[in-house]
This record gives C-alpha cells, sequence and structure tokens, in this order.
C-alpha cells in the first residue's frame, strides 16, 4: 500500500516503514533548491506529513511567505530561518502569514515535514505577519543506562498542534502501556530502536513491529498497546496530534 494514494482520515495507516515507500523529487515553487521526499500520510487534499531529505543549496532567494501553515521538525542537519539556527530535534512552526526574508539550509538536513496545504513561496509581504514559533529542542543523551521513561513537548502552548518526543527507556528495561486511545488523530514516527504496536478496531487487532523510520497514522478512538523492544540504548518516538487531544483509558483493546 502507497500512502500517498490513502485518505488517512477515513482508516488506519498502520505498518508503514520509510524503506518501503517511494522516493518522490519535491520542488516548492520559489525555494531554491528540490528535494527528495516520502509521503507518509496525506488527506488528498494538500494536507500531509511527508518525511524530507533536502540538500544545503536549498534555500528561498528573497523575503516572502509561504501560502499554507507547516510544522518543520528536524531530525538530522541544521536549517536557519530569519536569522534563527534549527537544530536536531526542535520544531518549526510557520504560518503562511509568517514574514520570512531568509529560510536555508546549513547543512543538509533530514526532516518530518507537515505541512496543513500546497506549499509555494510568494514574494512580498503576507497580509499580516504571524510570529514564527521555534518549539523546544530535545536534548539526546543516548545514555544505555537511563532507564527513565518520559515524555518532552517539543511544541509551545500556542501551537496549533501537539508534538513530543515519548523516550522510552533502556536495554535493561521493557515498557508496555495500557490499551488507549485519544480524541483525535494520532501520528508516530520512530526516531531510534523499536516498538510493538497493536490497535483493536471492533475487536480486530493488529500488531507491527516499527523499526527506526517505522510510521503509523490513527483515526480518533482507535485503541491502541505500545511496548518497547530491547535496544541498545533509550527508544525514541515522535508523536503528533491536534492540541485538544486528549488520552481515553480502556480496560481492553
Amino acid at each position: 500500500m502507497d500512502p500517498a494514494n490513502v485518505d488517512r482520515r477515513r482508516g488506519l495507516l498502520v505498518g508503514i516503514s520509510d524503506a518501503s515507500l517511494k522516493v518522490r523529487s519535491m520542488v516548492i515553487a520559489g525555494v531554491t533548491g528540490k528535494i527528495d521526499q516520502k509521503i507518509l500520510s496525506t488527506t488528498l487534499q494538500g494536507e500531509s506529513t511527508r518525511l524530507i531529505k533536502a540538500p544545503a543549496q536549498w534555500r528561498t532567494e528573497s523575503h516572502g511567505h509561504f501560502t499554507a501553515s507547516f510544522d518543520l521538525f528536524v531530525i538530522s542537519g541544521e536549517l536557519q530561518i530569519n536569522g534563527i539556527n534549527v537544530k536536531p530535534y526542535t520544531l518549526l512552526r510557520v504560518d503562511r502569514d509568517s514574514l520570512v526574508f531568509e529560510f536555508s539550509c546549513v547543512t543538509p538536513i533530514t526532516a518530518l515535514l507537515c505541512a496543513e496545504g500546497p506549499l509555494k513561496f510568494e514574494l512580498g509581504d503576507p497580509e499580516t505577519d504571524k510570529k514564527i514559533i521555534i518549539g523546544n529542542t530535545f536534548v539526546d543523551d543516548n545514555d544505555p543506562k537511563s532507564n527513565t521513561l518520559s515524555s518532552y513537548c517539543l511544541s509551545k502552548v500556542n501551537s496549533p498542534r501537539q508534538f513530543w518526543i515519548q523516550r522510552w527507556g533502556s536495554d535493561t528495561d521493557i515498557h508496555v502501556s495500557d490499551w488507549q486511545s485519544r480524541t483525535t488523530s494520532e501520528e508516530c514516527f520512530v526516531l531510534r530502536g523499536a516498538i510493538d504496536v497493536g490497535t483493536s478496531v471492533n475487536g480486530n487487532e493488529q500488531r507491527f513491529i516499527y523499526d527506526v523510520g517505522g510510521y503509523y497514522s490513527l483515526p480518533p478512538k482507535v485503541s491502541k498497546q505500545s511496548s518497547e523492544i530491547r535496544s541498545k540504548g533509550p527508544t525514541l518516538t515522535v508523536h503528533i496530534c491536534p492540541v485538544n487531544s486528549q488520552l481515553i483509558e480502556s480496560a481492553t483493546g
């Protein structure tokens, strides 16, 4: 199944691995350079989540604004926007009405790009100037002896989406969550290690192992259970939900 051809709002997208996805070239009008992209999910109406790889020459040439709002989570490499450097494991939020006078890759980057519509870069000032939001940065110590199970919020309080990193533990501890669902959709991408995730819809259960580059997208109220798989060092996953998302506990799947 190619998730580029599936409306993620209408069902589960589970068992996705970026290694199995087609690499597509992407050019954003008004931005110099071509990037490689893998479409992880889409609504087929402009909204999408993509894994992108951009070269150092990917940049804007003049001041302007993008035609759609987007979040960019940097996995590796570094980019610069309006004089601010955005480093790995940092979230960037750019509104369609944000004035951008500089956008460039300092080094080649790998990132998750979550766009709310088709992206173009138009020259000139936007109708209003909304602030560009630089989110929090997760500092990865990769300590194999640490068994801390924790979540780290990447989003600022005024962001429309929640992004957080789940740090699962170490090679000596396996953490298993209870069955739970969310009031909204949820996306997950594996940054390091591996997790085993089960989903249950009307009593029909599926389980998949997600290694690095693994991805799922769940619609609201789908029960899931996650467990860490033993690995060298803590497993890391990044999760994405609308800002009003809430957990719903359930006794069984």
